[in-house]
């Protein structure tokens, strides 16, 4: 009876033990499962939208490094200088393109809950590569790249567009050449009236180079009014393209006006001078023009009324005894012969 009792035991112990063992496989299967798709659905998700804006904070190594470098020197403005040598780079791009050769990658960053800096980098329909910086803080800083050209757009933000004045520098390396341009914002339209600056280059130069020298460059000023215009969007690639046709050119500098108009006057003076050649004569020893012309036209009217009145006298006195000659006239009337 005992062994009876103990081998009932042992059977229902083998009995658990393989139900047991069923469960845990059935357990391990379905894991094994739910691994698989969870991967399934993350590669999916890298390769649809590689594109997607990410959270730079969250980007981990030389990526979100060099992100947060960027940012920090465009928002201090005694590292600006720093943000345009970094961009201008192609280690800085490549690495914010993830080693990528085509597309675009974006990045962001908030603060209590707004984004304040956003980070595009890529390459357009023609392959050439482009990189956008945004930061948003007491003044808006858009700094860009376009091939071997960099831009930096500075201005204020007003209920999310673009308002007040602006300035926008472009360092065109190809060329060799800067400009700048100033103007106003309304309501994130460009309006009224701008300022043009333009220095041609001669060679092709590096960017930096430029950037750091725009100051003491040599620039052509034209003036221009807007027209109507759309509004420029914050998030929006814009690149500002510097055109001279049919802007007004400076006329040579305020400085160089009176030069135009002294020239034009000395020969209209000029003109009036031949009506009295002898007082042109007059004039060199005094050696000015408005005093001695004056002088000399009333000399000569004074000189001649003397001269005259000085003959008049005598001619005068010879008269006197023509009027005696009277007595011969009666003596003609009495002649007899006549009658």
């Amino acid at each position: 009876m005992k062994k009876k009792f103990l081998y009932r035991a042992v059977l229902l112990a083998a009995l658990i033990v393989g139900m047991t063992a069923c469960g845990s496989k059935e357990a391990n299967v379905t894991t094994e499962e739910q691994v698989s798709e969870q991967t399934e659905e993350t590669v999916v998700e890298e390769e649809v939208s590689p594109e997607e804006p990410r959270n730079l904070e969250e980007v981990d190594g030389s990526i979100r490094e060099q992100g947060m470098l960027m940012l920090q020197n465009l928002e201090l403005a005694e590292y600006l200088d720093e943000s345009i040598n970094l961009i201008a780079t192609e280690e800085w791009f490549r690495t914010m393109m993830d080693g990528a050769t085509e597309g675009s990658r974006n990045y962001y960053v908030q603060r209590d809950g707004e984004t304040v800096w956003t980070i595009q980098a890529g390459y357009d329909e023609a392959g050439e590569l482009y990189a956008r910086v945004y930061y948003a803080g007491e003044q808006v800083r858009v700094l860009q790249r376009k091939g071997n050209a960099v831009q930096l757009l500075t201005t204020q933000l007003a209920d999310g567009r673009y308002e007040g004045a602006y300035e926008v520098w472009t360092c065109d390396g190809d060329m060799g050449s800067i400009y700048q341009e100033t103007g106003s914002f309304a309501e994130g339209v460009l309006t009224g009236e701008y300022t043009l600056k333009v220095h041609e280059g001669e060679t092709s130069s590096e960017i930096f180079s430029l950037w750091s020298n725009r100051e003491g460059m040599k620039y052509t000023t034209y003036t221009g009014t807007y027209a109507e215009q759309e509004e420029l969007l914050t998030n929006e690639w814009y690149w500002w393209e510097h055109e001279t046709e049919g802007l007004v050119k400076e006329a040579e500098k305020p400085a160089d006006k009176p030069a135009a108009q002294n020239s034009a006057q000395k020969p209209a003076a000029q003109e009036t001078t031949p009506e009295a050649p002898q007082q042109q004569e007059t004039q060199q020893p005094s050696g000015e023009q408005q005093p001695s012309q004056q002088q000399p036209s009333q000399q000569p009217s004074q000189q001649p009324s003397t001269e005259q009145q000085e003959p008049q006298r005598p001619s005068e006195e010879i008269q006197q005894p023509v009027e005696d000659s009277g007595e011969n006239d009666v003596d003609v009337e009495w002649t007899p012969d006549i009658l």
